[in-house]
């Protein structure tokens, strides 16, 4: 599974429409306002996410330097919370 988190403010808009890659499912998340555990564990539970089943995760946001711009934001503090997805990969 190809997971993209995007941020509603991300130019390109194509990833509302899902796709599937070969026999792989893609699937295009969009987090308006949500803080980062809300958004791993709804990434989690909602997309049936299973042990070794993420081949690859991006994040598409804006940032700067130790900060990324999705939902509330993902910096060096809150960016533990993706240790909800161990063993995912």
């Amino acid at each position: 599974m190809r997971i993209y988190i995007m941020d509603p403010r991300w130019p390109v808009k194509t990833y509302r429409i899902p796709e599937t890659i070969g026999k792989d499912v893609v699937r295009w998340i969009c987090f308006e306002d949500a803080a980062i555990n809300d958004m791993l564990t709804a990434l989690k539970v909602r997309q049936g996410v299973q042990p070794d089943s993420i081949e690859l995760l991006r994040l598409c946001g804006h940032g700067n330097s130790g900060y990324i711009e999705i939902g509330q934001g993902i910096d060096i503090n809150s960016a533990r919370h993706f240790n909800v997805l161990k063993g995912c990969f």
